[in-house]
């Protein structure tokens, strides 16, 4: 077996807490969406709610804010320059390249309210921002994803891992919950996120330079 080979083997043992869960869930999702489509899956889940629900979704889905990697940044760079790099441009890159689907592939794509629109009333929450265009995929998700990846690569154990998921996952669907994107947006958001935090990962991992392990972090001087 090559090298190479061992390397990728022992890279999906090691994040297996996040990487088993996450691949059960694109698998599922995608056999989901080829069965059934894409309007069915939307109006089984959006007649599902509760006051409960349209509370903690609304609010938890500002977690994949395009404007998230950056405060994260911020605070990493008092622990790593390293981390710091790593978890901004793995969010930025997953939200651009969302965007970059969306804007120059997808430029067509209709979000719920306006696919629905005259057809079936929806389900909204109260005090959304309701976004029509450019469904495809889901930047939130891309986003969340990617963030939710980095922190697994430097979790210790399975339990964060997969804690780490089910966050993603949370909050992946709370944008199909709030009637912001279909499911099919958010599995391919998901995939971009974990391939964009798998890149910059690798790409700032092997940087040998002494002031990347450094931080802002202050020291106390002796008196």
């Amino acid at each position: 077996m090559s090298s190479k080979k061992k390397a990728i083997i022992n890279f999906i043992r090691s994040e297996s807490g996040f990487l088993i869960p996450y691949t059960l869930y694109l698998l599922s999702g995608f056999i989901i969406v080829i069965l059934f489509s894409k309007a069915r899956i939307h109006l089984f889940i959006n007649s599902y709610h509760s006051a409960a629900s349209d509370f903690f979704f609304r609010y938890i889905t500002n977690l994949g804010d395009g404007t998230v990697p950056f405060i994260l940044a911020l605070i990493f760079l008092f622990i790593s320059f390293r981390k710091a790099f790593i978890v901004v441009t793995s969010g930025t890159l997953a939200g651009l390249i969302a965007q970059l689907f969306k804007h120059v592939f997808f430029p067509h794509a209709p979000r719920p309210i306006l696919f629905f629109k005259g057809m079936h009333p929806l389900h909204l929450v109260e005090g959304v921002n309701m976004h029509s265009s450019f469904s495809f995929p889901s930047g939130h998700s891309a986003t969340i994803f990617a963030l939710c990846f980095f922190f697994a690569l430097y979790s210790p154990g399975n339990s964060a891992k997969f804690f780490m998921f089910c966050l993603a996952l949370i909050v992946a669907f709370s944008r199909v919950y709030l009637s912001q994107h279909f499911l099919i947006d958010t599995l391919f958001g998901s995939f971009i996120g974990i391939i964009s935090a798998i890149m910059m990962d690798n790409t700032f991992r092997n940087i040998n330079r002494e002031w990347i392990d450094g931080s802002l972090k202050l020291r106390r001087t002796s008196q």
